[in-house]
């Protein structure tokens, strides 16, 4: 987080790929590190992290919810606003029940 916070988003990402090969259960790293490669102009890589989450069996509905916004941010800043759409839209419907 310290990397972040100080701008060194190469640094960052090393550490939080350190931290996913660690823990591949460590959601919040591949999160972070999405948002890295989303600021840093790698958009297919950020793309491809979201994806790859948001098929991940037993991630808690609050958790899958915010990998789909991640993916939507990637896909919007991409120029296809359709699919940021479409994904947010199954975001809504497959929301948590009440």
């Amino acid at each position: 987080m310290n990397h972040i916070l100080a701008g060194r988003f190469k640094e960052a990402a090393l550490a939080l790929t350190d931290a996913i090969r660690a823990d591949t259960g460590n959601i919040d790293a591949y999160l972070k590190l999405g948002w890295i490669y989303r600021r840093q102009g790698k958009l297919r890589r950020a793309v491809q992290l979201h994806r790859e989450l948001s098929v991940r069996t037993g991630l808690p509905p609050e958790t899958l919810t915010l990998v789909k916004r991640e993916l939507a941010l990637d896909l919007e800043q991409m120029g296809r606003f359709e699919a940021a759409q479409q994904v947010l839209e199954q975001a809504a419907a497959s929301g948590p029940e009440e």
